[in-house]
């Protein structure tokens, strides 16, 4: 991507729209993609104004059997994706939607425990897979339990320990 923000959706079989990632100034998208023909069904929609390079498929799939480093490189990246799909199936599988949402808050919380979250509450119940009201009533009860803060829309991890022991029940 050359400029601005956006979030990758996949659609489900009952039509659904899952975000499967948020992308900014020089992430890739389709790489996954790349050396088949199969359409993977993805909605791109933009949180900023937004410019993509677009490099045909042809080009890129040129450029890897001439140049070996970059083939090495693409595999490395692909090793990644796929890492980063499998967690985020094992995410989108957890039978709880607690437990989702912990692990999104453990996940996107920084050393100083302040949750990094792009998008509104509605985008992150959405990439939950819960519905809003669900995510509002697990954000009280954990604000309740005394393991986050929210304050302005922020949200503050305040007991890791804690939420990661709730984790293993």
């Amino acid at each position: 991507m050359a400029e601005g923000s956006l979030d990758v959706y996949s659609i489900a079989m009952d039509g659904r729209e899952l975000i499967l990632s948020s992308l900014e100034r020089g992430d890739c998208f389709g790489i996954i993609n790349l050396m088949t023909e199969t359409e993977i069904p993805t909605v791109l929609k933009c949180r900023t104004d937004a410019t993509l390079l677009l490099i045909p498929r042809e080009e890129v799939r040129k450029a890897v059997e001439k140049d070996q480093e970059l083939a090495l490189r693409y595999a490395v990246l692909c090793n990644r994706k796929m890492q980063f799909l499998i967690r985020k199936i094992e995410f989108l599988t957890m039978y709880s939607g607690r437990k989702r949402l912990i692990q999104f808050l453990l996940s996107s919380s920084g050393p100083s425990g302040r949750v990094d979250s792009a998008g509104t509450r509605e985008d992150m119940a959405s990439m939950l897979g819960i519905s809003r009201a669900s995510l509002f009533r697990e954000l009280a009860a954990l604000q309740e339990e005394g393991l986050i803060c929210q304050k302005r829309g922020r949200i503050q991890v305040l007991n890791r320990e804690a939420m990661e022991d709730r984790m293993d029940r």
